[in-house]
């Protein structure tokens, strides 16, 4: 795709950010992926702020593609680094941050507890005096806690099964 197709790409999401912010349709943060005005359009600069561009309508979905990405590590330890985050219910000390103003109680995580053992998941605002958190990648997080406590859960039940064959072999 030419640069020029790039721009008029950038372009059209920049003016359907603003009109969704400008009806106050949806909450969009500026972070994590760069600046609108780069002259390189970024597939998941449109899907993080606005759904995929093939997206019917406003979602979360983003580039994933294996195609894409390179250098890949798993993640271990993740459930002896989960105990150190924290979930809260907890209010906005100012009214309007809240997404849906009928509701009072919200539900999340501290961005500085998440950023002491996540760091890559915790980024600064465009003023840069708060803290947030990319709860899109920490979802990748969750899931390989769940396929931790897979394998941990299989290992145990094994261990199960162990104990009771022995003990129903010594019974007379």
């Amino acid at each position: 795709m030419s640069i020029n197709k790039k721009h008029k790409k950038v372009t059209k999401v920049k003016k359907y950010i603003r009109s969704l912010i400008t009806t106050k349709k949806v909450t969009v943060n500026l972070f994590q992926y760069g600046e609108f005005n780069n002259t390189e359009f970024n597939d998941q600069l449109a899907c993080c702020y606005c759904g995929y561009l093939d997206c019917p309508s406003i979602s979360q979905c983003c580039g994933s593609d294996k195609k894409l990405k390179k250098n890949f590590e798993t993640i271990s330890g993740v459930l002896d680094k989960l105990k150190y985050i924290h979930a809260y219910q907890f209010e906005w000390k100012d009214p309007s941050r809240s997404k849906n103003p009928f509701q009072k109680k919200q539900i999340g995580v501290v961005a500085q507890e998440v950023e002491k053992i996540f760091p890559e998941l915790v980024t600064l605002s465009n003023n840069r005096k708060y803290k947030m958190v990319n709860y899109l990648m920490f979802s990748a997080i969750l899931i390989q806690a769940v396929n931790e406590l897979k394998i941990l859960n299989e290992k145990l039940i094994k261990r199960v099964y162990l104990l009771e064959s022995r003990i129903l072999k010594q019974t007379p």
